[in-house]
């Protein structure tokens, strides 16, 4: 089964800003031995225990295995600690699967064994209220039974992720962008009597949890945000270097995309071509200082001292010859001082401003994309310089945030400009909606 457009839509709308979609959690007691995992070990344990060979198809071949073959250990930690396997048995049991399972199925080694060895007709008639919320619930055609950590699993019209497996202390917990998949899952999980006290709500603290399938879900979706081939390759390494745990690098492949696309801005708006070398850094410090050349704003008029000084000197020569009235002549001076004081006070002032402000006053990037892009260029300085600033994880996902809410901004805003404008209007566009 795939995502739907609809699963696409939801997905980029949690990608483009978590904290603000928030996330849906179920958290439960994980019963390790209660219900249906019960019933499954007792019959395979009375199997066992009878010392029949059990014949297994595996392969599209017949398997006849010894009881004292089988790893016990192994094949209970399936029953009772497998989601996946608990997905295969009510797939059994449903009429139109249960024939070809084996012939058709990827099932490893421990789940044909199990199958094989029980009654499915005692636990279909046990657990039947199961049995039929299954079928009209999660079950569906071409329906994946595998449920693996952080990667979507679909079930009917929605899908889910597993962020905790069953852990030691008996926990475990999902995560979706909507409700209606949990609930199901929720109402599924507790027919099977295999959980307890369950939970569900929407989260949006903490952080962590909110961004907890960011990576996967990109992955799973990267396509349908971007459609440059150029930087599928970039995007493979991310993926491959996070999933492998090595933060740095995958901050490094993301930091590649990132001057790619803040390049696509400065050709586009700029109608030029970048400075050759640059790093992410000091290409987004270009194109500002280009943006801000376009709107700077010339600075106040500047007395002329020299102006000033040589009326003084004409006052001077006309007291001393005894030819005009001293008091006018100084108040006057004195009034030209004053003006001039007061023009290269502002033009003082105005200069402290501009540098104050640096590039804040003149953007084109909103206020959101334009922290995301700051968090992005010390990301990769960091994972560039291999600084002490630690960079697990936490910074990988913020960094791919980052650049992933830069690129849809971009690809958004390109769609709305106005091609017959001038270059000059266009970038006042910009420059007029990133509320500067």
């Amino acid at each position: 089964m795939q995502l739907t457009p609809e699963d696409y839509s939801s997905i980029r709308e949690y990608i483009k800003n978590p904290t603000r979609s928030g996330i849906w959690r179920l958290s439960a007691n994980w019963e390790r031995s209660g219900g249906v995992s019960s019933i499954v070990w007792e019959q395979l344990s009375a199997k066992v225990a009878s010392n029949h060979p059990i014949a297994v198809q595996f392969k599209g071949q017949e398997i006849r295995l010894q009881p004292s073959s089988i790893n016990t250990d192994n094949i209970k930690d399936v029953i009772e600690n497998k989601i996946t396997f608990l997905f295969e048995l009510f797939k059994h049991l449903q009429p139109e699967d249960k024939d070809d399972i084996f012939a058709h199925s990827t099932l490893n080694y421990e789940t044909q064994l199990i199958l094989a060895a029980i009654d499915t007709d005692k636990i279909r008639t046990e657990f039947s209220k199961a049995d039929e919320f299954y079928r009209q619930n999660i079950h569906s055609y071409g329906f994946s039974t595998s449920v693996r950590r952080n990667r979507p699993t679909i079930i009917r019209d929605s899908f889910f992720l597993l962020a905790e497996p069953p852990s030691f202390d008996g926990r475990l917990r999902f995560l979706a962008l909507s409700s209606q998949p949990l609930e199901r899952l929720k109402t599924f999980l507790v027919l099977t009597g295999k959980i307890s006290e369950p939970s569900l709500r929407k989260v949006f603290s903490p952080e962590e949890e909110v961004f907890e399938p960011y990576f996967n879900l990109v992955q799973a979706s990267h396509s349908a945000i971007s459609s440059d081939a150029r930087l599928s390759p970039h995007f493979a390494r991310a993926f491959t270097e996070y999933a492998a745990e090595r933060y740095e690098s995958s901050i490094g492949a993301l930091g590649v995309i990132a001057e790619d696309y803040l390049t696509q801005v400065y050709e586009t708006l700029l109608r030029d071509a970048p400075p050759r070398g640059k790093t992410l850094g000091q290409l987004y410090d270009c194109l500002h200082s280009e943006v801000r050349n376009l709107f700077r704003k010339a600075p106040p008029k500047s007395a002329d001292l020299n102006e000033l000084y040589g009326k003084v000197n004409e006052a001077l020569k006309a007291s001393a010859s005894g030819s005009a009235e001293m008091t006018t002549i100084a108040l006057v001076l004195i009034r030209d001082v004053i003006n001039a004081i007061k023009l290269e006070r502002a033009s003082t002032q105005d200069a402290i401003r501009q540098m104050r402000d640096h590039d804040a006053q003149v953007t084109v990037f909103p206020p959101l994309i334009r922290a995301n892009l700051n968090d992005l260029i010390r990301y990769r300085n960091a994972a560039a310089h291999k600084t002490r600033v630690p960079l697990g994880n936490y910074e990988a996902l913020r960094a791919l945030y980052s650049l992933v809410s830069f690129a849809m901004w971009w690809q958004e805003s390109i769609e709305g400009i106005d091609w017959h404008a001038s270059r000059d209007d266009i970038i006042a566009k910009f420059v007029k909606d990133a509320g500067t």
